[in-house]
């Protein structure tokens, strides 16, 4: 049975003619971490508030461990959901200690077993030895942790975190992600976390929930929804792509570079179709032999690959532009390139942005 379930949530805001969320139905497993990723707008704290107790579902269910704790005129306050929330700016009390702070969720406990239970904590998330700093004395690190620390401390079933690593530094982000990312693991503890950033969800996520305008467009692995997207938008979320527009055939895919193999057969004779390339997908050749002969108007050192900007004649006496990644040790002409495109890596996708009915479920 799964930790937590949403069946067909929804929420309107009052004076609003389009819903926050709208109709997301989702599952979370025990020790399973989740994460939703949007843009702004795109209902992921509305979303996280409603399984939290902060809001009340417009429609739809809200299930923990199987109970029903929101929808069909039922609503559970926050308090009594069995759920832990770290919260964006931490929600430290700045008059408390650290060890006050963490033992705040555990009045109900004695003494003795509140004291253990910090300290156990405070090991796990590598907060020993600040139990008597005020918040005001910790870095933005160490305040995440202790936020973490104090939240997991009651026992939750579910952790819940809004926008985790938003107010750290890109330089402390990579470092923080395996720290967080591991006390998760270490603990059993399920999680689930929003963020905008596909680099954040991709390095601590066992699953993406993309979400567009309230809605559950995709949901699967990082890799599914790096490798597999359901249509342009989550293609280009997660990082450069070559969007190619594209003809089903009986022969393949006709595209304006000429035709290209198609593998699946779910797609019909004459359905327009978008192909999402990734830049690392194209081979380097040293000559033309069946191969995209482009002309290079830009190349960037990336420092693990070379990024070229190739313009690549079309069919129709045009020019279209590729962006191709080369490990740095490939090489070829100052001016040109030969590329092939790897048949494995062509994805091919429904020709416009709408997301496809069973992405809703």
């Amino acid at each position: 049975m799964s930790l937590l379930r949403l069946h067909k949530l929804s929420k309107k805001f009052p004076g609003s003619r389009v819903p926050a969320v709208d109709q997301v139905s989702l599952s979370l497993e025990r020790g399973e971490i989740l994460a939703l990723l949007g843009e702004s707008g795109s209902g992921k704290t509305t979303l996280l508030r409603m399984i939290a107790g902060f809001e009340t579902p417009t429609s739809g269910e809200v299930f923990i461990d199987g109970r029903l704790v929101a929808g069909n005129g039922v609503f559970m306050e926050a308090e009594r959901r069995g759920i832990g929330v770290v919260f964006q700016d931490y929600a430290l009390f700045p008059h408390l200690r650290v060890r006050e702070n963490m033992e705040f969720g555990l009045k109900h406990l004695p003494a003795k077993e509140r004291k253990e239970r910090t300290e156990w904590m405070m090991e796990l998330t590598g907060t020993s030895g600040m139990q008597e700093r005020y918040p005001h004395e910790l870095s933005g690190g160490q305040k995440q942790r202790i936020a973490l620390a104090r939240a997991m401390a009651p026992g939750p079933d579910l952790i819940l975190f809004d926008e985790p690593f938003s107010s750290i530094d890109s330089m402390r982000k990579n470092q923080m992600r395996k720290e967080i990312k591991a006390i998760i693991n270490k603990s059993g503890t399920t999680a689930l976390f929003i963020t905008h950033d596909t680099k954040d969800a991709m390095a601590m996520a066992d699953r993406i929930c993309m979400l567009k305008k309230g809605k559950n467009i995709q949901t699967g692995t990082p890799y599914q929804l790096y490798n597999t997207p359901v249509n342009s938008y989550v293609a280009s979320s997660f990082g450069k792509t070559n969007l190619i527009s594209a003809e089903v055939t009986g022969g393949g895919l006709k595209t304006a570079f000429g035709v290209l193999p198609l593998k699946e057969t779910k797609w019909r004779a004459g359905e327009k179709v978008t192909l999402s390339v990734r830049p690392e997908s194209f081979i380097l050749e040293s000559n033309r032999n069946g191969c995209l002969c482009g002309e290079i108007t830009d190349r960037s050192f990336m420092g693990e690959f070379n990024e070229l900007v190739c313009e690549v004649p079309t069919g129709n006496g045009g020019k279209e532009e590729l962006v191709v990644r080369i490990a740095p040790g490939k090489s070829c002409s100052e001016n040109q390139c030969f590329i092939r495109i790897s048949e494995s890596m062509i994805h091919v996708m429904r020709g416009n942005e709408e997301e496809p009915d069973s992405a809703r479920g």
